[in-house]
């Protein structure tokens, strides 16, 4: 059956949505102990402003919401060097 519109998309239950965060978050721990910690930038891509500092490129994902406390806006992941270890964020809604 092929959906005509958005509305017509079931919504993820809540069930879907714990079991994919679960596997995320376990996913994660088993890297975290194969992988040692390689520390490097977070910078902001607009200002070139260093924000902080990760624990390894592997922790991010393109598009993601980076949490980092005091920050006054909301940060997304733009792109990743992997040659020079280094994070870019940009601000999102």
């Amino acid at each position: 059956m092929l959906c005509r519109s958005k509305s017509e998309i079931p919504p993820i239950s809540w069930f879907v949505t714990f079991k994919l965060f679960f596997l995320a978050s376990f996913f994660i721990l088993i890297i975290a102990d194969y992988l040692p910690p390689k520390p490097g930038p977070i910078i902001h891509k607009l200002t070139g402003r260093t924000i902080g500092e990760h624990k390894g490129l592997w922790q991010f994902t393109i598009g993601q919401n980076l949490r980092w406390p005091g920050l006054p806006e909301r940060l997304f992941v733009s792109s990743k060097d992997i040659e020079s270890n280094i994070i870019y964020v940009v601000p999102g809604k």
